[in-house]
């Protein structure tokens, strides 16, 4: 049993998480400054509460894992952080620490960067990544990543149609066998607009397990989605991330 003033029960690995954090606070202070004083305002002021020690050690991780998708010129960095993206993106990557979404959040934070700090196109992205299940954001990636992208004749970017995977690949790539988890999670997806709103299953792209042949389901990303895969991927701009189809 965990401490009363103890209730996450990681005590015993503070000690552990103290040096951790501690070795690497003073770079990543660094380089949160060059990027957005509001943010490595809000790093310190974390850093002076040792029950959060948890939460800085998974943005430290995040800020490492984001370093290599930032552009550099003459080894500085040239871009700016709206600190409100700033603050917002560690607040939220300080609360997770499954890999996946950490990668996520440090692709969020490298294609947020701009030559002012004046661009807070992002956020919508910050409110979606913050509401999605490690589950939800393994979906999205494998969809996303397999799915054939083209532009309209406007150059607005979409799939035409989705692909077709065995209901034994969709347990595979959501880490579960759990039918009813999977179709919450992926009505959760269709209402952010992630996943069209139809039948998974049948004419379209939804979820239903109301239907007796479940070895060919039609997989097709929004181009809400494909626009999250591009800036959680590090992309600034989405034609720079898919192979499109013209």
């Amino acid at each position: 049993m965990p401490e009363i003033n103890d209730i996450f029960g990681i005590k015993p690995y503070g000690e552990a998480l103290k040096i951790t954090v501690e070795k690497s606070a003073d770079e990543v202070g660094k380089f949160l400054t060059a990027i957005c004083m509001p943010a490595a305002t809000e790093f310190g002021l974390m850093l002076q509460d040792k029950m959060r020690y948890w939460r800085l050690n998974n943005i430290i991780r995040m800020i490492n894992k984001s370093k290599d998708k930032f552009e550099y010129i003459d080894d500085k960095l040239q871009l700016k952080l709206n600190p409100r993206i700033g603050v917002e993106i560690l607040e939220n990557a300080s609360w997770q620490d499954n890999e996946l979404i950490l990668e996520m959040w440090a692709g969020l934070l490298a294609s947020s960067v701009d030559k002012n700090e004046g661009d807070d196109s992002n956020l919508i992205f910050i409110h979606i990544l913050k509401s999605l299940t490690g589950l939800q954001c393994r979906l999205i990636n494998y969809i996303c990543k397999n799915s054939i992208v083209i532009y309209d004749k406007n150059g607005l970017i979409y799939t035409e149609k989705g692909f077709e995977i065995s209901m034994n690949k969709l347990f595979e790539i959501a880490g579960t066998n759990d039918i009813n988890r999977l179709d919450r999670e992926i009505d959760h997806l269709r209402a952010l607009e992630l996943l069209p709103s139809a039948n998974l299953f049948s004419e379209g792209y939804g979820f239903s397990i109301n239907q007796e042949d479940f070895s060919r389901i039609n997989l097709q990303p929004t181009p809400l989605a494909l626009h999250l895969y591009s800036k959680v991927n590090g992309y600034k701009d989405i034609r720079d991330c898919f192979e499109v189809v013209n």
